[in-house]
């Protein structure tokens, strides 16, 4: 008996197909989620910059950016929503 059991594929026994594909967009470098926003500083996607923006005076009195770091991040924020806003 050379037989060997083989599963039914995931999904089959409530009559489901699954396939996997490649997501649309580019991944964030910090969180690994896939996004389709184009020009975001440092690829990052939108809610990795939201927090960023958010922790940054945190991150800045304890020493782990600069201020002067925290201000290009912002800065490259405010250059990114404006070109947004030409483009709208």
């Amino acid at each position: 008996m050379d037989s060997k059991w083989i599963p039914p594929p995931p999904g089959a026994a409530l009559g489901l197909e699954i396939t996997v594909e490649k997501a649309d967009g580019a991944k964030c470098p910090r969180c690994w989620n896939y996004h389709t926003v184009q020009g975001n500083p440092q690829g990052l996607c939108d809610r990795c910059i939201s927090a960023i923006l958010e922790g940054l005076p945190h991150w800045v009195a304890t020493g782990v950016f600069t201020q002067e770091q925290a201000d290009d991040f912002r800065a490259e924020v405010r250059a990114m929503v404006n070109r947004w806003k030409v483009k709208g």
